[in-house]
């Protein structure tokens, strides 16, 4: 994310315009999540709980405490399909993110393959 501000900040193109920012790699947050933990040597169950449930339950909490991550908004955003074109940042700042693969590299060190524990 900063590489791109830094990019845009450099661009004269960029003068007044909003850029999508996305990864090099599409998925759901699900495998994502999964690729996390695998690479983090970590096995845990997923737990589905329905939809309906858990907006009753981020709007009754919404109610009590104070604004955090399990929020109605923060709920609906999860269940949104955000596939978001950044060819327009490319062409016009030399925006190119990395592959899902590059950037767990660069975060976690080493291969990105490594098998969960049992």
């Amino acid at each position: 994310m900063v590489h791109a501000v830094e990019l845009a900040l450099r661009s004269s193109a960029a003068g007044g315009k909003t850029y999508n920012v996305s990864g090099g790699t599409v998925l759901r947050l699900r495998d994502l999540i999964d690729q996390i933990a695998t690479i983090q040597g970590l096995r845990r169950r997923r737990l589905h709980i329905p939809l309906a449930l858990c907006r009753v339950a981020a709007s009754g909490l919404a109610l009590v405490l104070p604004p955090s991550f399990f929020s109605p908004d923060a709920l609906l955003g999860l269940t949104q399909d955000a596939d978001l074109d950044h060819s327009q940042f490319g062409q016009e700042c030399g925006y190119a993110p990395l592959s899902l693969e590059d950037g767990f590299a660069r975060t976690f060190g080493g291969s990105a393959t490594r098998a969960p524990s049992p």
